[in-house]
């Protein structure tokens, strides 16, 4: 499964996602009639966003719903439902984490006292720092460079963005926001970009 994150480079906000299919995800995300802010502006100018990807072997939403856990509800986060949603198992099954032993099993019904619905988030967080600097493979590389392919920015584009970065630079507060102006927003702030999944698991 390829992790997401697609970053608006106009103002720092990010939206968090997972997929078997990144190209029909994002087909989705701009065909999609719901007023949501993130497929707006992604429809509005997909230009502008850039696509941070981690791909593991996981047939489950597990670091899509690590990050969710961590950043829903902030400033920077377009996402507005705090579960990484799928299609319910066909079997009726869900996940059950032991809370004293953190062993996980899936099963209809409660496996009994002490456990609790859901993954265990410590192996989530442990799988994440093991793949979150793993490159991608070779095949995933061609498919999305096939799929980027001859892709180009039109000149009105180009200019939007030329004009709105005009003399403007990154800064980043202690609390993770960002912004981009000409000049320091304030007390605690530093030139630079934040970049979510790096930084902060």
């Amino acid at each position: 499964m390829i992790t997401y994150i697609a970053t608006n480079t106009s103002n720092g906000k990010f939206y968090i996602g997972s997929t078997n299919n990144l190209e029909r995800r994002k087909r989705e995300h701009r065909r999609t009639r719901e007023n949501y802010p993130f497929n707006n502006a992604l429809r509005c100018n997909p230009d502008i966003f850039d696509w941070q990807l981690i791909e593991d072997n996981s047939k489950e939403p597990i670091l899509e719903q690590a990050l969710l856990d961590m950043w829903f509800g902030t400033e920077q986060c377009y996402n507005l439902n705090p579960s990484a949603c799928r299609p319910r198992d066909p079997t009726g099954t869900t996940w059950w984490t032991d809370l004293e032993s953190g062993a996980e099993v899936k099963s209809e019904t409660c496996p009994g006292e002490g456990w609790q619905q859901g993954r265990n988030r410590e192996k989530i967080k442990a799988m994440w720092e093991r793949n979150k600097n793993k490159p991608l493979s070779e095949d995933r590389r061609k498919k999305i460079g096939l799929a980027n392919s001859g892709k180009k920015r039109n000149q009105e584009s180009r200019d939007k963005m030329k004009k709105s970065w005009k003399g403007k630079k990154w800064w980043v507060n202690p609390e993770g926001e960002t912004c981009r102006s000409t000049k320091c927003p304030g007390d605690g702030w530093v030139l630079g970009r934040f970049t979510p999944p790096n930084n902060h698991l």
